[in-house]
């Protein structure tokens, strides 16, 4: 099978989708390559919370809070987005000068002092550990419903005419004239396409290989584990900042259990392509949870899995052209922020097929930003 289309998109999770959603109302003709048929991204918590972000990722996300925030005025669908507010912790004192800052920074946010004071914040049935030496409380921050979240999406771009070709992959890139100018599929079929998007997480590196061009990029193990809490929870996202990872809490009324993620992002134990649970990793998430929600502390584990998020060497995602090859773009290495980020990158990649110059400075995400400069 043959197909010509304006955009080929290779990687059907949340940016993937995103993009195809922003091509199509753009009037362009997308295919949307995809090797799980549905998507990665709906093992994700889900999270879109302004933290944590360098000064050139915030128009990104800030863009993307706005847009899932109006998704239902646009659409008519929330697409699973719910404003909970989020509760971020310091178990240190230097955490909490840092949380104290960052509040002072930002008018929604809260600073509380302690455990007890942000108990009584919340509500008079959350346990808070008296390790907690200071939150902050953002009451814009949100998250999705991951699972439906891109199923909806997939069937939004369905209706715009996007045409998915699910459980497959990129087997071989098409040239003609020194020109990347298509895909070839493991199934055999063709897909010849003006521009070529690649927004398939970390398994993007690899694609790139089969062009021979080359992406810094790394995975990182993360843990997603569902606990059966012992007491009241809230439906506020937790969040527990680490030097090596980040662990995220969202209660899910429906199953009666907190879904809990480690990103494990600088944990060298972590950084690896296997996806076979760390029993090690589970042990120390649960003894940080004893020092943030008693309720989870010694709550049972009742379902652990593992997903590989993308890891550069800055911190900073990859987004842009790739160098010699104008015509395929690159949006990657999200460091678990996909949701977060998603809508930001659609909107600027959209401007970039159409050969618009993007609304947000992107050159800080440059594809070749770690190329060795020539010497004088």
């Amino acid at each position: 099978m043959q197909d010509q289309v304006d955009v080929c998109i290779v990687g059907g999770g949340v940016a993937g989708l995103s993009c195809a959603l922003k091509f199509s109302h753009a009037g362009l003709k997308v295919r949307v390559i995809d090797k799980l048929f549905s998507g990665s991204s709906r093992n994700n918590i889900g999270e879109v919370i302004r933290y944590g972000y360098k000064p050139a990722e915030l128009p990104l996300h800030d863009y993307s809070l706005k847009s899932w925030q109006e998704v239902k005025e646009v659409y008519d669908n929330d697409f699973g987005f719910e404003s909970r507010g989020s509760v971020t912790f310091a178990l240190d004192d230097k955490a909490s000068t840092l949380l104290k800052k960052e509040a002072e920074e930002l008018e929604t946010v809260t600073f509380y002092e302690n455990g007890d004071d942000l108990q009584e914040a919340l509500d008079e049935n959350t346990r808070i550990s008296e390790d907690v030496l200071g939150a902050n409380v953002n009451p814009e921050a949100g998250v999705v419903e991951t699972a439906r979240t891109m199923d909806q999406l997939r069937q939004a771009v369905v209706r715009k005419n996007v045409l998915v070709w699910g459980s497959d992959e990129v087997d071989q890139f098409l040239v003609k004239e020194g020109k990347i100018c298509g895909v070839r599929t493991t199934g055999g079929d063709d897909c010849f396409a003006k521009h070529i998007v690649i927004t398939a997480g970390v398994w993007s590196g690899r694609i790139l290989t089969k062009g021979n061009m080359k992406l810094p990029i790394r995975p990182a193990r993360c843990h997603l584990l569902q606990f059966t809490p012992s007491g009241h929870l809230p439906d506020k996202v937790f969040v527990l900042r680490g030097a090596i990872g980040d662990i995220y809490v969202k209660y899910v009324p429906v199953l009666g259990r907190a879904i809990v993620s480690y990103t494990g992002m600088m944990d060298q134990d972590q950084a690896t392509w296997s996806t076979d649970i760390d029993p090690g990793a589970i042990e120390m998430i649960q003894e940080r949870l004893t020092h943030m929600l008693p309720a989870l502390g010694q709550a049972h584990v009742a379902q652990s899995t593992v997903v590989s998020l993308a890891v550069t060497p800055d911190g900073l995602p990859f987004i842009g052209a790739v160098p010699d090859q104008p015509n395929v773009l690159v949006a990657t290495g999200f460091h678990g922020k996909s949701f977060a980020l998603a809508p930001g990158v659609a909107k600027v990649l959209t401007s970039l097929v159409k050969e618009e110059d993007p609304e947000v400075d992107i050159s800080p995400f440059s594809l070749d930003r770690f190329a060795k400069k020539p010497t004088a």
